[in-house]
């Protein structure tokens, strides 16, 4: 009803296919949303006055069965035979792309297992990590012209775009917040944009590619490990961290967002670590920050110019939008990383 009451939606009563093993029956049932089809799974019990609508079985969900291409195995119930194809092509051509450009030698074999399941949410299975587990996307409303849709694509390429950047470094922890887990991340991200073609706001690692080549990001992953500092980059390029012709922009963005969660949770060691250490005015201003009850309106950097301070320290002058202020931030070159300084 509350559907119906914001989107043009016709229920047309259509069934696309059914399934009876009496006393159980399971039934694709099409919905026309604002002129597109969808189908939606229904289920149904045999009583004695007849069939009656029940919660979702999903135990009749077919039989089991393997798709396999090249690096990887899918495996799947018989009713999501409309979807498994496409996500076994799909994921597969990813994982060549980033195993041509990453490596894959000496990595296990990829299984991704597509679960009847629609409290499930997609992720590496708690008994293998190279076992993906992905719910069925018939457990809920799907177009019937594309069930693996745009936002399931984004969710299984990210997950494997990690998987590999985890194997490339060799998967050590990384400490949350540190200049090491956002490179991790960073790369993730990165890897994601070129496999779907799309921004994904990894402008840092897309600029540092555009300047030094894939091989030197392909490098800083690899090197990557719990004590690196964002001057990786800078190593991997043979320049100084302040010559690097790149965009600084969300890792700086990356930082300030840290900086009001650790606020938030009343971290002060955390933020404080988050400035120079060397500078007791930014100290300071951190303790101020720290002791403010409102926070502010969430960061957007929209851009960040290289300089030196007046004691030939380099900085970066960065432009913070906050709502409909902005402001200027400055970051400091010190331990290897850029730390706050204003």
């Amino acid at each position: 009803q509350a559907l119906k009451q914001s989107q043009d939606v016709a229920l047309t009563g259509h069934v696309v296919d059914a399934a009876v093993d009496e006393p159980r029956a399971r039934v694709r049932v099409e919905e026309i949303v604002a002129g597109v089809p969808y189908v939606r799974t229904w289920f149904y019990w045999k009583y004695d006055d007849g069939w009656r609508h029940v919660p979702p079985d999903y135990t009749f969900w077919g039989d089991e069965r393997t798709l396999e291409r090249p690096g990887l195995t899918v495996r799947y119930r018989a009713f999501d035979e409309p979807f498994a194809p496409a996500l076994a092509d799909a994921a597969a051509g990813w994982w060549a792309q980033g195993c041509a450009l990453i490596g894959c030698d000496g990595l296990p074999p990829l299984t991704i297992e597509i679960v009847p399941d629609e409290a499930l949410d997609a992720g590496w299975s708690v008994n293998d990590q190279w076992v993906l587990q992905i719910p069925s996307p018939y457990v809920r409303a799907v177009r019937a012209d594309s069930p693996f849709d745009p936002a399931q694509q984004v969710t299984v390429a990210r997950l494997l775009a990690g998987r590999l950047v985890d194997a490339a470094h060799g998967g050590e922890l990384l400490e949350k917040g540190s200049d090491a887990a956002y490179l991790r991340d960073a790369a993730s991200e990165w890897l994601l944009g070129r496999w779907l073609g799309a921004d994904t706001g990894a402008r840092l690692l897309n600029s540092y590619a555009g300047q030094y080549g894939e091989a030197a990001v392909v490098q800083a992953v690899r090197a990557l490990a719990p004590d690196s500092t964002i001057s990786l980059l800078a190593d991997m390029a043979a320049e100084p961290l302040p010559s690097l012709e790149v965009d600084w922009s969300d890792f700086l963005q990356a930082r300030l967002a840290l900086e009001d969660s650790r606020i938030a949770s009343g971290d002060q060691a955390g933020v404080l670590a988050l400035y120079d250490p060397a500078d007791m005015t930014a100290q300071g201003l951190a303790l101020a920050r720290l002791a403010e009850t409102t926070l502010p309106e969430p960061p957007r950097v929209l851009g960040a110019a290289p300089a030196v301070d007046a004691e030939g320290v380099p900085i970066l002058r960065t432009q913070v939008q906050r709502g409909s202020a902005v402001d200027e931030a400055v970051f400091r070159l010190t331990g290897g990383t850029w730390k706050r300084a204003s």
